[in-house]
């Protein structure tokens, strides 16, 4: 039997290992759940989260179906071109509707292999016929209407004979090397789980540390709506002041602008558009845009931060993941979405007013893929839809742009077929190539005089064959290409006009604040030609189709700025026609 004091230690130890067991489950129960956290915490906890959510985005546009080995592709692209939808005078007569480009290719990427044969069909007949070709080092390219045989230059010597041809401007040569990097664009931009661990702490350290007053609250077991399906969710939110808000929007911003994480990705980018800049022209230098930007936005915020309006920022938290981040203000309200469940959903939308004024959704189940864009905040509000869907070795994907009275829509069908070996897999040998930098200067310009002339004589068939101008009208419409028509009195058809008024038809109505009239201008800004001051409470602004005068834009904006406290009724007048003339703004007293 123990003795007494034996039992008195037995007790003791039991007692000291209860309460280390009590211990240890209270830690393990704060640690993985939210019991005995305070709302602040928590609500950090999942503002936090948000970090997490950047990756999920990243993944979303991932193309995990990338094929080793040997591959074959048949892919076939048509446009469709609607003017006047929905009316009496829907029309589909434009030329681009009876082509199509068809695209056969064969991949090895391994062997460094890769060859396309791309022709552009008019009424199921062949209009124009391109061959390119990758060969271990060597790209080539043959014009199959107009010769037998490739054009060939090694990689290593892009940059020579482009130099010694002084065919192309700057740094055009470098465009086949350099598209070689953005094969895996994707892996650049994504963040690894320390940066994520690292961003998460930042900026929840930079809320909490700015928020000197607040009220957090906690809501149990809420229901809201995700991609249509019922979701519920705890909600956590902090409601604060306009000027709060601001100022933990400055901080957050000036954080941003010094955040080596993010100025990474964006030098990453970077590397990516400078491949594109021989095509854009201006080189852009996307950090020094960035900062700038960012500075504009925190001077624009320090000249309006006054306000007690209230805001609140409220996070949705679901198994443990923030799936919804709502920013809400009298004047707007911004929803983002992000729900892994089944497939990537995200939503980012703002409503003014208690209207939808910009949607983005996107879906990514593994088998479909959509992206739909809804802007009718622009001055031509617009949809554009993406939608790809894959069926075991397809892919049908279906582009639409949507605006006013027309619609731009593409139709691409692909088909991916692995192979073992090439059926007819094209061989580079003396009699079907020529390797460029191996000629002489002489004989160089005599075979580039040539295929120019060949070419250009092309060209103009083709652009007569399938009505170019039709062509250009679709690229006008879609922003490809700058409409510099001047129609001086000329008339204008229906449509013309009506798509013009369109972007006077959503002006905002009703008593507007100096910032909404700041808006408001910017509608019509690229078409403001004269002001007139009618009386004390009434200016008169001439607009014009294809005309604008850049200080009569700056001096009403300069007006507006310094009249801060003053309010507007905006309305529009029309001419004879019917066409937009003028934009009357009446001062409020």
């Amino acid at each position: 039997m123990m003795t007494k004091k034996e039992k008195k230690k037995m007790i003791i130890i039991l007692i000291a290992i209860f309460i280390i067991l009590m211990l240890a489950a209270f830690v393990a129960i704060y640690l993985l759940t939210d019991m005995f956290k305070s709302n602040k915490t928590l609500f950090l906890k999942y503002f936090g989260k948000n970090a997490e959510n950047l990756e999920t985005i990243v993944e979303t546009f991932e193309n995990k179906d990338a094929i080793n080995g040997k591959y074959e592709e048949s892919t076939e692209v048509r446009i469709n071109y609607t003017e006047n939808i929905g009316t009496t005078s829907e029309n589909t007569d434009n030329a681009i509707n009876d082509l199509k480009i068809t695209i056969e290719g064969q991949t090895d990427k391994q062997s460094n292999y890769d060859y396309k044969n791309v022709k552009l069909i008019k009424d199921n007949q062949q209009t124009m016929n391109v061959e390119y070709i990758q060969d271990g080092n060597n790209h080539g390219i043959k014009f199959s209407d107009l010769f037998n045989q490739y054009l060939l230059l090694e990689e290593n010597n892009i940059e020579s004979f482009f130099e010694k041809t002084d065919i192309l401007k700057e740094d055009w040569y470098n465009v086949p090397v350099e598209i070689k990097k953005c094969e895996n664009a994707f892996d650049s931009f994504k963040f690894n789980e320390e940066e994520i661990e690292t961003l998460k702490e930042k900026y929840t350290k930079v809320i909490s540390e700015n928020i000197s007053t607040g009220r957090f609250e906690k809501q149990k077991n809420q229901k809201i709506t995700i991609n249509e399906r019922p979701v519920f969710v705890n909600t956590y939110t902090l409601t604060i002041t306009k000027e709060q808000l601001n100022n933990i929007y400055i901080k957050i911003l000036e954080t941003i602008k010094e955040d080596e994480i993010i100025l990474k990705r964006i030098e990453n980018i970077q590397e990516y558009i400078n491949v594109a800049n021989p095509y854009l022209g201006e080189p852009i230098d996307l950090k020094n845009k960035f900062t700038s930007d960012i500075d504009k936005k925190i001077e624009e915020i320090n000249k309006n931060n006054i306000g007690s309006e209230e805001t609140k920022i409220i996070i949705y938290e679901n198994a443990k993941q923030t799936v919804r981040t709502s920013i809400q203000t009298e004047d707007y309200q911004i929803d983002i979405d992000v729900f892994d469940n089944e497939g990537k959903y995200i939503e980012f939308s703002r409503k003014e007013k208690e209207a939808e004024v910009q949607n983005l959704t996107i879906k990514n189940d593994g088998n479909e893929f959509v992206i739909n864009i809804e802007d009718k905040k622009q001055r031509e509000p617009y949809t554009i839809n993406i939608e790809s869907v894959k069926e075991n070795a397809s892919k049908n994907t279906t582009i639409t742009y949507e605006a006013n009275d027309y619609k731009v829509e593409a139709k691409i069908v692909q088909e991916i077929q692995k192979v073992e070996e090439f059926e007819k897999q094209v061989t580079l040998i003396e009699k079907n190539s020529i390797q460029l930098e191996n000629l002489d200067q002489e004989q160089l310009d005599n075979i580039l005089n040539r295929v120019k002339e060949n070419l250009d004589e092309q060209l103009e068939n083709v652009k007569k064959e399938i009505n170019i101008e039709d062509i250009e009208e679709v690229a006008k419409v879609l922003g490809i290409i700058q409409d510099k028509t001047r129609l001086e009195g000329g008339e204008l058809t229906e449509a013309e006009k009506n798509r013009f008024n369109s972007k006077f038809q959503f002006l905002k109505v009703g008593e507007l604040s100096s910032e909404e009239m700041l808006e408001t201008i910017k509608v019509f800004e690229e078409n403001l030609i004269n002001l007139e001051v009618v009386s004390d409470a009434e200016l008169r602004i001439e607009i014009d189709r294809n005309r604008n005068n850049e200080d009569c834009v700056n001096v009403l904006k300069d007006f507006v700025e310094k009249a801060e406290r003053k309010k507007y009724n905006v309305k529009v007048k029309y001419d004879d026609t019917g066409l937009a003339k003028y934009v009357i703004m009446e001062i409020v007293n």
